[in-house]
C-alpha cells in the first residue's frame, strides 16, 4: 500500500504553533493560526522546490502562493487553513471548521476596514478598530483581542 505524502508537513515551529492553538477554544485557535499563515508558508507548507532567480519560476510560485491563500480565505476543503485547524481541534466537524475560519477572516477584514488613519493617537486608532470589529464578532478571548491589537498595529505601520 502506498501512503500519500502528508499534505501538511510539520516542522518544529509549525508543530509548536498547532499545539499552542490546540489549547485554545476553536474560534481563538482559528484566529491564532490565521495570523501565522506566512510562518506556515515560510516553514515549508508551500516551500519552493525551484530556484526563484528564474523570473518565470518566481511568477508561477507567486501565483501558487496567492492561490493557496485564496483557498484559505474561503476555507476550501483541503486548504491549509482547514488542515491546520483540524490538527489543532480534531473533534470539530468540517462545517464547524469552515464556519469558524470564515468568521475569523471576517473579523480580520473588519479590523483592517475599521482602522482609520486619522489625527488621533495611533494606538487609539488600533484599539478603536479592534473594539468595533469585536462588537460585530463577539466571543474572542481577551488574549486574542490583545494579540489582534498588536498584529494590527504592526501591519498598519
Amino acid at each position: 500500500m502506498i501512503i500519500p505524502p502528508d499534505p501538511l508537513p510539520l516542522t518544529p515551529t509549525t508543530a509548536r504553533l498547532i499545539a499552542e492553538a490546540a489549547t485554545l477554544p476553536l474560534r481563538d485557535a482559528a484566529f491564532a493560526l490565521w495570523w501565522q499563515r506566512s510562518t506556515f508558508i515560510r516553514e515549508g507548507e508551500a516551500a519552493s522546490p525551484q530556484d526563484l532567480s528564474n523570473r518565470a519560476d518566481a511568477i508561477v510560485y507567486g501565483q501558487m502562493l496567492a492561490d493557496a491563500l485564496a483557498q484559505d480565505r474561503i476555507a476550501a476543503p483541503g486548504s491549509g487553513a482547514i488542515l491546520r485547524l483540524r490538527r489543532a481541534h480534531p473533534l470539530a466537524n468540517d462545517a464547524e471548521l469552515r464556519d469558524v475560519i470564515l468568521a475569523v477572516v471576517k473579523f480580520d477584514d473588519d479590523c483592517n476596514r475599521f482602522f482609520a488613519n486619522d489625527s488621533t493617537d495611533y494606538w487609539q486608532q488600533v484599539e478603536r478598530a479592534v473594539d468595533r470589529a469585536s462588537r460585530l464578532s463577539p466571543g474572542y478571548l481577551g488574549t486574542t483581542l490583545r494579540h489582534t491589537r498588536y498584529q494590527l498595529a504592526k501591519s498598519m505601520r
